[in-house]
């Protein structure tokens, strides 16, 4: 199983632990955040930055990966 996670901000370290039982059950996590500034989980498979703050944005970035990655 693969998630794809969408940040418009980062909330920090703090929230880590919310990845790791997605991850204890074998899904594969991939993140794309609006944030330069975030604190990336260690087990993303990838992580991405969106350069600006809409939602036609996250599509793009989202069909991307999905189409490169399945």
């Amino acid at each position: 199983m693969k998630l794809l996670h969408i940040e418009v901000t980062s909330r920090g370290e703090v929230w880590h632990g919310r990845y790791e039982m997605f991850r204890e059950n074998s899904a594969e996590l991939f993140h794309l955040t609006m944030s330069h500034d975030a604190s990336i989980y260690r087990n993303f498979a990838l992580a991405g930055y969106l350069e600006e703050q809409s939602i036609d944005s996250v599509m793009v970035a989202a069909k991307s990966w999905h189409d490169e990655i399945h």
